[in-house]
This record gives structure tokens, C-alpha cells and sequence, in this order.
């Protein structure tokens, strides 16, 4: 992440087949590992090949951040967290 706009697109793909998703349920927070009081809940704008594009959020507050995933396609239901730094 930048101090600033940023954005995120993610890719949803079947592991056995490799074939894209966009039928499934996406849920994102972007968190710091310390507190829930920066949190921000990106809502999803478009699903097109797989590729599921939020809206776009500020970053104020350089250094860790986590990005909290739930994807549910179907029955089927993972969470993922991916940790990154937000620079100047």
C-alpha cells in the first residue's frame, strides 16, 4: 500500500481445473495487526473473468497492515490474511 488512494483487484480461480469464478462471495477488511480502528470494509464494484475489482480506500497511517478475506463459492468457504506495509 501507499499513504494515500489504493485499490484492490482479486483473481478467483478453481485450483483443479484453473477455470475463473465469478459466482463467488467476496468479503475484505483491511485491518492493522493492533487495532480495528483504521479498519476499512472495501464494497465489491465489478466481477469480470474472475477478476473481482473493490472500490477504492485511503491509507493513512503508514507501516503494517493486513488484508482479511473470506471467499465463499458455494458450499465452499476460505479465509486468507495477507500481510502488507503502507510507504509514503
Amino acid at each position: 500500500f501507499i499513504i494515500g488512494t489504493n485499490s484492490l483487484v482479486l483473481g478467483v480461480k478453481e485450483i483443479e481445473s484453473a477455470r475463473t469464478v465469478d459466482d463467488a462471495n467476496i468479503t475484505l477488511v483491511i485491518t492493522r495487526p493492533d487495532t480495528q480502528r483504521f479498519d476499512k470494509k472495501p464494497k465489491l464494484l465489478s466481477v469480470e473473468n474472475g477478476l473481482y475489482t473493490f472500490e477504492k480506500f485511503d491509507i493513512q497511517k503508514p507501516g503494517r497492515w493486513q488484508i482479511m478475506s473470506k471467499v465463499t463459492v458455494g458450499e465452499l468457504t476460505t479465509f486468507k490474511k495477507l500481510e502488507v506495509n503502507a510507504t509514503k
